[in-house]
């Protein structure tokens, strides 16, 4: 019995070294009763630098029966060595697999993200809009590639629309950050929007404004949609405002909590319109616990379902036309809507047609000649 056993093990080394000769870069080993593909010219691990010798589990019996199996293993990992195409990534198990679907990178972005950054409820909303919310498109337990990414970008966006920036940003950040390629044709995708992309021409006039507002039954949605277009607030500052001031001479009101921090806001109205605002109806929405880009895109929604053929930010860009028709400054519009000079005369002169020029001149010219 026991000369048998030694007989087929012989016969299988001789059978195993046949075989070996075949191969050029590898050989196939016996080790605990298992087939084994070792190696010394293995490429370096992901994560490591340096080239070793390999062996790599073929998970066949040591046997006769399995020989042709782990033959076919060796033969194609001693290919891939000699044609420099061989890839670590099917070989590795567990701990050692390295990370490559795509809710694996976000997840160690955050981390990094997180571990570099304050967190406080202005930098979540930043990142959530920024970032997690252009992530959500992407399928979690795919491989994540430069194709994967452009091809999302495609479906999801259109070309020279914000979101396609926004979305090109948050992907190529990720890009990087996996050290993938084509970084720059990502980057390029979001190119071509400006605040001219936008025609002047879709926003609502004041007395569609006022004729929208009449419309609308829900109480509380019709307050937001009045106070959104008196003070030219973001959709998610509706819902943190002290109107203790709106009774006074100057009617103003202060936004406690915004994108660019509190602020003291000016109303800028029509003559005719009335729209009674002083009284807070709120709609059924879940403050507490919710960010801004949550809030925010609650109101979004409302205005989509509405379908009124425009967004909450038609009526604070419309608000910032308003202002510079009855001729207040940039530097107050800016003030009051919450950001730079700068970022006002960039983005929003865009919105200013010639007639709105024209309008401002006359006024001044006949109120110089009086």
């Amino acid at each position: 019995m026991g000369e048998t056993a030694s007989s087929a093990d012989r016969d299988l080394a001789t059978k195993l070294e046949e075989i070996n000769a075949e191969f050029e870069m590898v050989a196939l080993r016996i080790k605990g009763g298992r087939f084994y593909v070792r190696g010394s010219r293995f490429p370096p691990k992901p994560g490591s630098e340096s080239v070793l010798r390999h062996e790599l589990p073929t998970g066949c019996k040591a046997t006769f029966s399995s020989l042709r199996i782990a033959k076919a293993i060796a033969a194609e990992i001693d290919s891939k060595l000699i044609r420099n195409v061989f890839d670590w990534l099917p070989y590795l198990k567990g701990k050692n697999k390295p990370v490559e679907l795509v809710g694996e990178w976000i997840a160690r972005l955050e981390e990094d993200h997180w571990s570099r950054t304050p967190c406080n409820p202005d930098t979540i909303n930043t990142f959530n809009k920024n970032y997690a919310y252009p992530y959500r498109s992407l399928p979690s337990s795919a491989i994540l590639s430069s194709d994967l990414l452009k091809k999302t970008l495609a479906q999801k966006t259109k070309p020279g629309k914000k979101s396609r920036l926004t979305y090109a940003t948050a992907f190529t950040r990720l890009a990087k950050f996996a050290g993938l390629e084509d970084l720059e044709k990502i980057r390029e995708m979001g190119k071509g929007y400006t605040a001219n992309s936008v025609d002047p021409k879709n926003l609502p006039s004041d007395e569609r404004i006022l004729e929208i507002y009449h419309s609308i039954k829900h109480p509380g949605w019709q307050w937001v949609f009045g106070i959104l277009a008196t003070y030219g607030l973001r959709n998610h500052e509706v819902f943190f405002l002290d109107l203790s001031g709106m009774s006074e001479d100057l009617g103003t009101i202060k936004v406690l909590e915004g994108k660019t921090g509190p602020r003291v806001a000016y109303p800028c109205t029509d003559k005719s319109w009335d729209m009674g605002l002083s009284d807070r109806v709120l709609p059924n929405v879940t403050i507490k616990g919710s960010s801004h880009n949550r809030l925010g895109g609650k109101v979004s929604e409302w205005f989509c379902r509405a379908d009124f053929g425009l967004t909450p930010y038609s009526l604070r860009h419309s608000f910032a036309r308003r202002m510079f028709q009855q001729g207040y400054s940039s530097r107050l519009a800016a003030k009051s809507m919450g950001h730079s000079v700068q970022v006002h005369e960039r983005v929003y002169s865009a919105w200013w047609s010639q007639d709105a020029y024209d309008k401002v001149f006359k006024e001044i010219r006949d109120k110089n000649k009086d």
